[in-house]
């Protein structure tokens, strides 16, 4: 994010989604391929960002008026063999700035 406002310290980022039922932290997948879900990382240092308050949120401070959250998403298996599909699902990201 630029041009951020005067005064803005620090802004969090928050995710919501549905949880995976065998793998809660990860986001549920939609599609059709069966034992995979979508784990969402901070791609800086690999912490998992996980579906619904198991670690879902990251904060960072804000520099010369300018944060960056970069991210990283990737297949994980969850349960058994994975089976082929598509794969689908859905995260929801709250800013908040302080």
């Amino acid at each position: 994010m630029e041009n951020c406002a005067v005064g803005v310290k620090q802004v969090s980022f928050s995710f919501t989604g549905d949880p995976d039922a065998d793998m809660p932290s990860a986001f549920r997948n939609t599609g059709t391929a069966k034992g995979v879900a979508i784990r969402l990382s901070k791609a800086d240092d690999n912490t998992t960002l996980g579906a619904n308050g198991i670690g879902n949120s990251a904060s960072m401070p804000v520099t010369d008026n300018s944060v960056m959250l970069n991210l990283a998403a990737e297949y994980i298996a969850t349960n058994g063999r994975p089976g082929g599909g598509t794969v689908n699902s859905l995260a929801t990201m709250t800013i908040n700035y302080q």
